[in-house]
């Protein structure tokens, strides 16, 4: 589950539900203690993992995930949100560029940060060789669509539980657990 807050009183929710696992989406309005919910949308029919929602406007956010499929493949898709009305654009898969020449597919444990109101920065786990290493990739995003920046190795070692905050326009902090084995 991810939330991202769109103004004061409104958050969109990401998370998975439903038989097939299917990533869904929720705008919740708050007014004091009361919270009303809108109506639950799905973004992608089918299994869906490590979802991350950043929102670039009030009316505009990206959400970021895996497709559980046995490809395992990084997704990206613009939502636009009207009042508690959500639509969503079709998906762009990011995740199965290369990464230091090797085959690089999306693995898991995103976090996604705004550097912009147009550009987000995703920091996750990827399969590079036989290591799951450190990767991170700068997606632009459009009224409708999103495109993938090339892909860069952050930690050369096993990578979990990452977690990506903006210091500024160009700075990012990414805090991730770095081990040797699976195991530690």
């Amino acid at each position: 589950i991810s939330v991202a807050a769109l103004t004061e009183s409104k958050v969109l929710v990401a998370y998975v539900g439903g038989d097939n696992k299917d990533g869904l989406a929720v705008v919740l309005t708050i007014d004091g203690t009361v919270i009303t919910v809108g109506q639950v949308k799905s973004f992608h029919n089918g299994p869906t993992q490590y979802i991350s929602v950043e929102a670039l406007s009030e009316t505009k956010a990206v959400i970021v995930y895996q497709y559980g499929s046995s490809q395992y493949v990084g997704y990206a898709e613009v939502i636009n949100v009207n009042g508690t009305d959500i639509t969503g654009n079709n998906d762009i898969v990011w995740g199965s560029k290369s990464v230091s020449g090797s085959s690089g597919l999306f693995y898991g444990y995103i976090s996604t940060v705004a550097l912009t109101e147009s550009k987000v920065l995703v920091a996750c786990c990827g399969i590079s060789g036989n290591a799951d290493k450190g990767i991170a990739c700068v997606l632009t995003v459009g009224d409708k669509a999103v495109t993938a920046g090339p892909m860069f190795t952050f930690n050369t070692s096993v990578t979990a539980f990452t977690s990506v905050t903006k210091l500024t326009d160009s700075k990012v902090l990414v805090a991730y657990k770095a081990t040797e084995t699976d195991e530690d």
